[in-house]
């Protein structure tokens, strides 16, 4: 079997995301989280990367503050 990564495994190591668990860590986003994660919830609305049920990630994307994204976007369009 291949060691080899997918694309979009490639593509996410390149984010910088010691700046996403700041922004995360600014607006509290893992506080009393369960199931899903920022860092998973982000990859997950990236590529669908892992099996995760609708309502887990309409009730993350419903509960989370937007601005965790708004703001990691903005840092990789500066970048």
């Amino acid at each position: 079997m291949s060691n080899r990564k997918t694309l979009f495994a490639q593509l996410m190591d390149f984010l910088p995301w010691s700046t996403f668990d700041r922004i995360v860590a600014r607006y509290h986003g893992n506080r009393a989280v369960r199931a899903l994660p920022c860092a998973a919830q982000f990859l997950v609305m990236a590529l669908c990367s892992e099996p995760v049920h609708r309502s887990t990630l309409a009730d993350a994307n419903e509960r989370r503050d937007w601005r965790i994204h708004a703001e990691f976007a903005q840092r990789l369009i500066a970048a």
